[in-house]
């Protein structure tokens, strides 16, 4: 049955057209656009201020090495003076500062408005001090007599590294790139369409046979989904080969949990179409000219037209990204390629998790409540 609904799939020439060549098409035009843009941009410095430096005694030491860290343009971060936890907030809030950390604990935690580039590059740099100085007081507390000049040239060497890797180029071009593998994702509609349309007595001659037969819908829809998936899986890896190895968009080491991320995106995006094929009542063109529509509309609101417009949605209107499957994919991409905790990817692959199910769960529902006056 999978098997037949692939060979059927692949005499579909238009979409196989949207799912496989116009994202690689895309592509193309994005690289000529932004090619100037894919040498990364210089990390600016970053603004951040203390907590509880009033009752802190013991934070000269982390306070001289933020102040000290240089890349090329200049010192990477600037120390904002505070006199209360109170006006230290405030400039968090009103953007003054990327962060704000806790200098009376001796792990530095961080207190962040939104998730950036920024925030990341001083959590790396909180880590390192606080690994460093571990690693500095455990080995005076074994060797009471070791060269402690040596020891301090050893983790100076550990700074300059910091310091040269901070200072690299950030390729902040990659958000286009990432958006366009979401909307890719969601070209999957195409084939969940076709899957509905195959099953609906009033849209093919098929969907009258459907009807009448003894077999399963949901075994029928089910079959229709895996094949669907099979062959748009096959379109994003190609598409993401295309950007990784010809276009050299950078993606980060992850590839393992990239090509999930793409699996469960090309799940979600087979959802869409099935949703929109069992709650639309016009014809299958109009399906179509539905699915694409919003898949563009969510593809801008990812960022894909405007990087900016992706952190403007998530900071005054978080609900709508969170339910739009291409900013999903996008902070996905983004957090395995930017951070080094892989919170936000797990938090993006649950929210495609819960929309997919929700989607599949709506459209069976919708599909077993249709009747037809005459066959």
């Amino acid at each position: 049955m999978i098997l037949s609904q692939l060979k059927l799939f692949i005499k579909d020439k238009q979409s196989l057209f949207w799912s496989f060549l116009f994202p690689l098409i895309l592509a193309i035009f994005f690289q000529l656009a932004l090619g100037n843009l894919t040498g990364g941009t210089p990390l600016e410095t970053i603004p951040i201020a203390y907590l509880n430096s009033d009752t802190s005694e013991n934070y000269e030491l982390f306070d001289e090495v933020m102040r000290e860290i240089e890349t090329d343009e200049g010192y990477l971060y600037k120390v904002v003076s505070t006199d209360s936890n109170e006006q230290a907030l405030s400039l968090l809030e009103n953007d003054e500062v990327v962060a704000l950390i806790d200098v009376s604990d001796d792990t530095y935690p961080m207190t962040i408005k939104d998730p950036s580039i920024s925030q990341s590059v001083v959590k790396s740099t909180i880590e390192a001090f606080h690994q460093n100085t571990q690693i500095f007081s455990s080995i005076i507390q074994m060797n009471p007599s070791i060269d402690i000049d040596e020891l301090i040239a050893t983790m100076n060497n550990d700074v300059e590294y910091f310091e040269e890797n901070s200072s690299e180029n950030t390729n902040f071009s990659t958000i286009y790139f990432y958006s366009l593998i979401g909307m890719q994702a969601m070209y999957g509609a195409l084939w969940g369409l076709k899957v509905m349309n195959q099953n609906e007595a009033n849209q093919s001659v098929k969907g009258m046979r459907v009807q009448v037969s003894p077999v399963s819908k949901s075994k029928l829809i089910l079959s229709g989904l895996i094949a669907s998936v099979i062959l748009h899986f096959i379109s994003m890896l190609i598409l993401l080969a295309f950007l990784m190895f010809v276009l050299q968009v950078e993606f980060g080491d992850h590839i393992a949990y990239i090509i999930l991320l793409c699996l469960l995106g090309s799940i979600t995006g087979v959802s869409f179409g099935f949703i929109i094929g069992a709650s639309s009542k016009g014809s299958f063109d109009a399906k179509i000219g539905i699915s694409i529509g919003l898949s563009m509309a969510m593809s801008a609101l990812a960022g894909m037209m405007y990087s900016g417009l992706d952190l403007l949605v998530r900071r005054h209107v978080p609900f709508l990204a969170t339910i739009n499957p291409i900013a999903q994919i996008s902070q996905g991409l983004q957090s395995l390629y930017y951070y080094d905790d892989l919170n936000l990817y797990v938090q993006s692959l649950f929210n495609l998790g819960i929309l997919t199910i929700v989607m599949i769960s709506i459209s069976i529902f919708l599909t077993r409540r249709k009747t037809y006056d005459s066959l």
